[in-house]
């Protein structure tokens, strides 16, 4: 195998774009390759162990090793994604191995094992001479991403299995074992794995004091919320009074203002009954909430906020006494009498 693979280089001269655009063309084409099986069917049984093996990746190393080293690459990355989602069909009929004419005999349980096998050495053999076209970053980078492409292509596109991606990532994990195992033993490397293990460890230490920071923001948010809940009750109650009375006298003034249309009004009221009930507002004019004590500097500006309020409110009832009236009756009537007084003061 070594002899085979020593005549393997990248030709000369070829661009990094030319040498990708082979490694990516060739991988999708050694995708199908396995299935030619089916163009030689009276020879060869479908799943044939002839073509779902790195048999054809060989016979392109042996004849055609002048393409260089990124074609071949390609190639065997097809083959392995192709024989890692066929591990996924139960080794049953047609979804078994299955040896050539004359014998044309499954393989039954060793299927899973010759698949496994020969997908995990197509990787294996992808990244050797990968790194002969490619720096070591964009072989390993281009292997993953290809494989992972094909992978959606043929097990998540082709056979409407998503499960197929993830065991073709997992081969291709296990065939970077024995690098990533001697990349661990050089100084440099274990320096460069030291730091980058401080660097995750303080950007976790980062995002841990962020995600405290944010919380305690929320906290002091929902406690704004809570002080200013009833500042906000009260307002909305006293300003929905206040409609209410400008609307009854209005609708007052215009029963007075029109005989005809009184007479009316009684006896639809007559028909069908008293009016929609007022609501209810006693939990919203019921707080003094200025006597509440001001401790804090922001329940202090909620109070002043509210002083400005009813004074607003106030100019508002002194501009028509009727409805200053009725808006003190509709107060009364729920409890907060007190109001009223504080209105007028």
């Amino acid at each position: 195998m070594k002899e085979l693979l020593k005549g393997v280089q990248e030709v000369s001269g070829r661009s990094v774009p030319a040498k990708v655009a082979w490694f990516v063309a060739m991988a999708y084409v050694f995708l199908w390759v396995p299935d030619l099986d089916l163009l030689l069917i009276g020879v060869l049984h479908h799943r044939s162990i002839v073509t779902h093996s790195i048999l054809p990746a060989l016979v392109l190393i042996a004849v055609g090793r002048r393409a260089g080293a990124a074609p071949i690459a390609g190639a065997l990355i097809g083959l392995a994604v192709h024989l890692s989602c066929d591990l996924l069909s139960p080794m049953v009929g047609y979804g078994q191995v299955w040896l050539p004419a004359p014998v044309k005999t499954p393989l039954g349980p060793l299927s899973y094992l010759w698949l496994f096998g020969n997908a995990l050495v197509a990787f294996v053999l992808a990244r050797i001479i990968a790194m002969r076209a490619f720096h070591w970053g964009l072989g390993y980078g281009l292997i993953l991403l290809v494989g992972g492409a094909t992978a959606v292509t043929y097990g998540w596109v082709n056979e409407g299995s998503i499960a197929a991606v993830l065991v073709t990532l997992l081969v291709f994990g296990l065939s970077l074992i024995g690098p990533l195992r001697r990349l661990g033993l050089s100084p440099d490397m274990r320096a460069g794995l030291a730091r980058t293990e401080q660097a995750v460890v303080d950007a976790l230490d980062g995002a841990s004091r962020g995600l405290a920071q944010v919380s305690e923001g929320i906290d002091d948010w929902r406690e704004g919320l809570e002080r200013s809940k009833p500042f906000h009750e009260q307002r909305w109650a006293l300003e929905a009074v206040a409609d209410i009375a400008e609307n009854r006298v209005a609708h007052r003034r215009k029963l007075a203002a029109d005989p005809a249309l009184a007479v009316a009004y009684a006896e639809v009221e007559q028909q069908w009954g008293e009016t929609e009930a007022e609501p209810d507002f006693s939990q919203g004019v019921a707080r003094d909430l200025l006597a509440v004590p001001a401790a804090e500097a922001e329940l202090r500006d909620l109070q002043d906020a509210h002083r400005a309020f009813l004074a607003d409110l106030a100019v508002r009832l002194a501009r028509d006494t009727d409805v200053a009236d009725a808006f003190g009756k509709i107060v009364a009537e729920n409890g907060g009498a007190w109001v009223l007084t504080r209105l007028s003061a």
